[in-house]
């Protein structure tokens, strides 16, 4: 894994050197991230390709940019080329974006219920999100918000985040327990402890301090948590101070979901080239060449038929959502989004701490549960998904188990007694569904 990692890192280094000292190479990124920001720009393009690329890019060629063309204007497009070393060099460089994802399934926390659990859940989803957007759940092992709500106000929010509550500790009165909490994540984590990210259902731009917190992120795991920010237009000097920072050592460490056409020509208008090409643009605006995941506010019971296009969530964690304001843990994972999990993940259990005292027991309790939760025969159990999705979990063995339980809560005794099933194979069975999340006990 080590190898790898080096690899993908040396890689964004040359990318990085090559972007300092080839011109042509930022010319390039400018016009890929204006391809997928800006449709005027593309329908230009489609209307008559060579005489617009002149006109805005008159230093490229087809060679230079054939690699990022939308496939509508390569179907019309009939000359045979061959990529410049710059085209080379930038889609390598983004193609790190996919080896990264890859790299981060591929490793186990250090904790051997969670390693086994995990790689349930990373083998479960794959089975039931067929979208190309599921290759980008990585089931990252933990999310920490240092802020409560979110002030973008996104309309098509994945995970439904609330107006912007508080904007959190300022650095110097959370380092303590934030430190004790990155200790007893890097515990059980190990290697995967690098992959970590400090927003959800927030934005990082939130926190006045956030730096300072990712910086002892880095520190602790010698590596800057991913940083996804929907507010970049409104803080272009901090966007610009972060990539001094070691976020710019990781690969596309720093990423800016725009909300609008304004942010996106604002980025793009005080932001040099060089800067520009350092960050990695995802336009979330109709216009743009984006599609949203069907989950939070983009959920809805009429296109949920449409996630296997679009994907049915952005909740890419099989781990713990901490809220550092709220002093709460969640053992959450990854579903396709339905009214009863409306935001594409379901909780497995929650607790809170109160004091850095408390954290240990807190994790503890959680990390008890998996990868199997400590059941009875008479432990009552409840269906916690919707039944639109029962067809995902159906059993030959057990015909009408989902629906009964969506009935009323029922031990594994009286299911027994019930239908006249095999204790072992039930006990196994509802075992499964416990882990998954479909069940729970009561």
């Amino acid at each position: 894994m080590e190898t790898n990692f080096t690899k993908i890192t040396n890689v964004w280094q040359n990318y990085q050197t090559a972007l300092n000292d080839l011109p042509r190479l930022r010319q390039i990124k400018e016009f890929r991230d204006q391809v997928i920001c800006d449709l005027d720009f593309r329908l230009l393009l489609e209307d008559n390709f060579h005489q617009v690329l002149a006109s805005e890019y008159p230093m490229l060629g087809l060679y230079d940019v054939s690699l990022f063309l939308p496939s509508k204007l390569k179907k019309g497009i009939t000359e045979d080329v061959s990529p410049t070393l710059e085209a080379l060099i930038l889609r390598d460089a983004l193609d790190l974006d996919a080896n990264f994802r890859h790299l981060q399934r591929q490793l186990d926390p250090s904790h051997g219920g969670w390693k086994i659990w995990r790689n349930l859940q990373i083998a479960r989803y794959s089975r039931e999100d067929t979208s190309t957007r599921s290759s980008q759940i990585t089931h990252i092992p933990y999310a920490i918000e240092l802020s409560e709500g979110c002030s973008g106000g996104c309309s098509f929010c994945g995970v439904s985040a609330q107006a912007l509550q508080n904007s959190g500790l300022p650095f110097n009165d959370g380092r303590e327990i934030y430190q004790a909490l990155l200790d007893v994540l890097g515990n059980a984590c190990g290697l995967l402890s690098q992959y970590g990210v400090l927003y959800w259902a927030t934005d990082p731009l939130d926190q006045p301090d956030y730096e300072y917190y990712a910086n002892l992120f880095y520190q602790k795991f010698g590596l800057w948590p991913i940083t996804t920010t929907a507010l970049a237009e409104n803080h272009i000097e901090r966007i610009r101070g972060m990539l001094r920072t070691p976020a710019a050592e990781r690969p596309w460490g720093l990423r800016c979901s725009m909300r609008s056409r304004y942010a996106y020509q604002k980025l793009f208008k005080e932001l040099t080239p060089l800067e520009r090409g350092m960050i990695r643009f995802l336009p979330q605006y109709p216009e743009s060449s984006s599609q949203y995941a069907l989950a939070g506010r983009s959920f809805s019971k009429d296109t949920a038929s449409q996630q296997t296009q679009s994907g049915g969530t952005i909740a890419c964690m099989s781990g713990f959502l901490i809220s550092l304001p709220r002093r709460e843990i969640q053992l959450i994972t990854p579903c396709l989004a339905e009214p009863r999990n409306l935001n594409g993940y379901r909780v497995l259990g929650r607790d809170s701490f109160s004091s850095i005292d408390d954290l240990p027991n807190a994790f503890n309790k959680l990390l008890k549960i998996i990868p199997c939760p400590p059941i009875q025969l008479d432990t009552l159990l409840m269906i916690t998904i919707d039944a639109s999705q029962f067809y995902l979990y159906n059993s030959s063995i057990f015909p009408g188990l989902l629906e009964r339980l969506n009935e009323s809560p029922a031990s594994l005794s009286q299911l027994i007694s019930e239908f006249s099933w095999s204790k072992s194979r039930l006990f196994s069975h509802c075992l499964g569904l416990l882990q998954y999340g479909v069940l729970k006990a009561v």
